[in-house]
């Protein structure tokens, strides 16, 4: 790639624009825009090659710039890329549709950004370069043998350049445009013969981010490029039980792959081509000095339904590998309306979600943290709540996993640690007897691992003025262990005198070397090892080791779910610390906590 090829960036968030100036303008021309107006305005003066246009913009979204640039005669042929954090199939319909070239889902790699650019560059080079060839044809009979011969290497140039356009650069299996124009002449072909039938399967590995994370990107391109020679020899072994009239194996990019099945008829012959992929799938193999098995969940679509658009089967095949995917790994699920519709509710949540965050329809409860050898209110935990302006109240355990999902969790977290701790520093000066109160906050993996967090908690901290020590993080198990969470970065926030409590104690991992390794101030111990104590001699065995285990490590323990006074006799005796639960209080608005702040803490004493 020479410094000829002209990029123009369009992104609202000036960190966004520099991170990608700096993997660009080493080989290539940059130029920038900070909304879609000025984005329309530098195109037509800079000439740009391709332009990378964030969805999200401050004006116009990317959508609408890519329409408008489309409109414009001189930027008509430029190739534009856009940029979104989750790109659904039906956003990716509307993006094409647009006239967009491509998409890039955040966060991406370098490696993928200069990949993705370089190809459709490319493709820009075979379009310009047809219309020399053109000429070049017209005055072949006036030319000699040389001439000859570089018209013949051209064409063989562009052949390359065309095929390379439709195939993925990693595997080399057809790509998304290929792989469209494929179902495309089935839905031709099912026009014409109206027998003819067809299938999508949609495959998407399980556990492939653990491959990356524990044995690195390169041991995960070679489980990509295993999985596609596994998925293209499925289709070519072809044996007396099946066969087809033709196949395609293609990938869509990170983990997904799909096969168009040409020539299928039922829904058993297709059931019986998917179980004879999950054998190949499964077969051991080394990778990195490890033995790995990969496997994925499977959506399942049929060309025999009503369909007039490849991207529309594409997105059910899709739709039904997630349905597959929720249900537990290494499913498949068959595509039906049904799906769809409860896809379309989804997607209309997560937009209903990402709207309530932007206009603070969100709401906090807290639930008193209470001593339990003297029954005073030691703090609060803080739950986000939403009432929605026409489902009503949803619950936490269906938006929380959707945020957790589409990446709305980081400005979700941040909201409610900017109120929670707004909330208590107010407490803390109208109610100068409680300032000893603390305030804990859940974090999510997606937080901590994928945003500045502690950059965050610092914000959140100096706009309300709480005193650091007043803050608790609760996080679970698995996210304080993984390898990226150790004690270095976690120790910034007990540097601080910030409190951190492992979430759901005894329920995951429960090690003790991890809380011998880490900088844990509190663990809470889950509710249902507090419901079987009292039932059970293995249960309050259970509690006590915990209690002996966590208080040899200076570590309070904080029991979740208690219920009845029965079980807070029986955690003052065994000496825990904090308890949380209905026998205290639910969950309850900022106003009614205030009652409680007021109240005396003899109206919160245990049992």
């Amino acid at each position: 790639m020479s410094k000829a090829n002209r990029i123009l960036l369009v992104d609202s968030h000036t960190e966004s624009r520099a991170r990608l100036r700096d993997c660009l303008e080493v080989e290539n021309d940059v130029a920038e825009a900070a909304s879609g107006s000025e984005a329309l305005e530098r195109a037509l003066a800079y000439e740009p090659d391709l332009i990378l246009i964030d969805v999200e913009l401050d004006d116009l979204d990317g959508y609408e710039v890519c329409r408008q640039m489309r409109a414009i005669k001189p930027l008509a042929s430029v190739k534009v890329i856009l940029l979104a954090m989750n790109a659904s199939m039906d956003e990716r319909v509307v993006g094409y549709r647009a006239g967009a070239d491509d998409f890039i889902v955040r966060p991406f790699g370098d490696i993928e950004l200069l990949t993705k650019i370089g190809a459709l560059l490319r493709m820009k080079r075979i379009e310009e370069a047809s219309v020399l060839n053109r000429l070049l044809i017209d005055q072949l009979e006036a030319t000699n043998s040389e001439l000859s011969d570089q018209v013949a290497l051209r064409e063989r140039a562009e052949q390359k350049l065309r095929h390379d356009s439709l195939h993925d650069f990693l595997t080399k299996l057809p790509n998304r445009a290929l792989l469209l124009d494929r179902i495309q002449r089935c839905l031709v072909r099912k026009r014409r013969e109206t027998t003819f039938g067809f299938a999508l399967l949609f495959l998407d590995l399980d556990d492939f981010k653990i491959v990356n994370d524990s044995l690195g990107h390169e041991a995960g391109d070679q489980l990509l490029i295993e999985v596609s020679r596994r998925l293209s020899e499925t289709l070519r072994d072809q044996d007396s039980i099946i066969r087809i009239d033709d196949g395609t194996t293609a990938r869509l990019g990170g983990d997904e792959f799909v096969m168009l099945l040409e020539g299928v008829y039922n829904e058993a012959d297709v059931l019986v081509v998917e179980a004879r992929l999950r054998r190949a799938l499964n077969a051991p193999f080394e990778l990195a000095g490890q033995t790995v098995r990969p496997n994925g969940s499977i959506g399942i679509a049929f060309g025999w339904q009503d369909y007039s658009n490849p991207a529309d089967l594409l997105r059910d095949a899709d739709i039904a590998m997630y349905n597959a995917k929720s249900e537990g790994k290494y499913r498949t699920s068959i595509f039906t309306p049904e799906m769809r519709e409860r896809a379309v509710t989804r997607r209309r949540l997560e937009h209903d979600l990402q709207h309530a965050i932007a206009e603070e329809q969100l709401y906090l409860h807290y639930q008193p943290i209470i001593s339990v050898s003297t029954g005073e209110l030691h703090g609060f935990e803080a739950l986000v709540r939403w009432d929605h302006p026409e489902r009503g109240s949803i619950s936490p355990a269906e938006f929380i996993p959707l945020a957790e999902e589409t990446g709305l969790i980081i400005p979700l977290g941040e909201w409610v640690l900017h109120h929670a701790c707004a909330q208590t520093a107010d407490w803390h000066r109208r109610f100068p007897e409680r300032a000893h109160l603390t305030i804990s906050v859940n974090v999510s993996g997606c937080q901590l691992l994928s945003s500045p967090v502690h950059e965050v908690v610092d914000a959140a901290l100096s706009a309300s003025g709480l005193d650091p020590h007043a803050l608790n993080l609760e996080l679970t198990e698995s996210v304080m262990i993984d390898h990226r969470c150790g004690e270095e970065y976690l120790g910034r926030f007990t540097a601080q005198k910030i409190g951190l409590h492992m979430d759901d104690f005894g329920t995951g991992y429960s090690s003790l070397s991890y809380l011998s390794r880490l900088p844990i101030t509190a663990v809470k111990l889950d509710g249902s090892f507090v419901a079987d104590m009292l039932t059970s001699v293995a249960g309050a065995v259970t509690v006590r080791s915990v209690l002996q285990m966590a208080h040899s490590r200076g570590i309070k323990v904080i029991a979740e779910g208690v219920e009845e006074p029965e079980q807070v006799a029986a955690l003052r005796a065994f000496g825990c610390d904090l308890a949380q639960g209905y026998h205290f209080s639910r969950p309850v608005p900022a106003a009614q906590a205030e009652r409680l702040l007021a109240a005396r803490d003899a109206w919160l004493e245990a049992a």
